[in-house]
């Protein structure tokens, strides 16, 4: 639907030595499944980590022609990096931005499956979704199931009834038409960002499509996300969409 597009794939990393190799080798699959239809670029942020994923970043993919990597000098968080590529991707004239984990949760050899699918003329944003009825759940963490499940129904309660309702508002798997990273400028640096985005383009009244990918184990590295924190944020954030819903659908 979108063939001979120009498309920027934006993957955020913060300590992810161990996952590198496994991840290079699924974004070079994808790259040769695409290369021939479209004009993609994967977009690294290396986002000040600690370890060597940095060197290892740069030692594979310095001179692609494919891909573009860019360091921050501290790790200013995972919503900071999505923000950089964001500023890229656009200037640089993408039509289309997509985000993906650089981790193994989802499997980045879904990025063709999203592309092939997506039609403008229904949609601007295709999102993961693992929380959709198709999928099995079978491989997420029980309390995070609990916990993130749970969270997606208050944000269902919260953006009703203006917006229709979505099944996750948190999954970073996400591929967006170019008007809609234009138009929405997240505040968070941090996790939370992937809900305030998708959370503004609803109300706003851009066209959602959940899709049902299923986690599964992370095989390597740990997770940077802290659970407790997270729904703190996640609470503060709703009572701000209950007091601004109508600024926010006025743009």
């Amino acid at each position: 639907m979108i063939k001979n597009s120009r498309i920027a794939v934006i993957i955020p990393i913060y300590n992810e030595e161990d996952t590198l190799n496994h991840l290079f080798y699924r974004i070079d699959g994808v790259y040769k499944m695409l290369k021939d239809d479209y004009n993609i670029k994967f977009i690294f942020i290396n986002d000040g980590s600690n370890d060597r994923s940095g060197e290892i970043l740069d030692g594979r993919y310095k001179n692609s022609p494919y891909a573009k990597i860019v360091h921050h000098d501290i790790n200013s968080g995972y919503g900071a990096g999505l923000k950089t590529g964001f500023d890229i991707a656009l200037g640089d004239g993408f039509q289309y931005i997509m985000t993906i984990d650089a981790d193994t949760n989802y499997d980045q050899f879904l990025v063709p499956k999203f592309i092939y699918d997506f039609n403008p003329e229904t949609e601007d944003i295709m999102a993961a979704s693992p929380w959709h009825p198709e999928c099995s759940k079978r491989n997420f963490p029980f309390i995070r199931f609990v916990l993130s499940s749970s969270m997606s129904k208050l944000y269902q309660f919260v953006l009703s009834p203006e917006c229709p309702p979505l099944t996750c508002y948190s999954a970073c798997f996400r591929l967006y038409k170019r008007e809609v990273i234009e138009n929405i400028k997240h505040e968070s640096n941090g996790f939370l960002t992937n809900t305030e985005i998708i959370s503004q383009a609803l109300l706003r009244g851009y066209r959602v499509r959940e899709v049902p990918v299923n986690v599964n184990y992370r095989l390597f590295g740990i997770s940077k996300m802290r659970t407790i924190p997270q729904i703190f944020k996640h609470l503060k954030y709703m009572r701000f969409l209950l007091k601004n819903k109508n600024n926010l659908r006025g743009g």
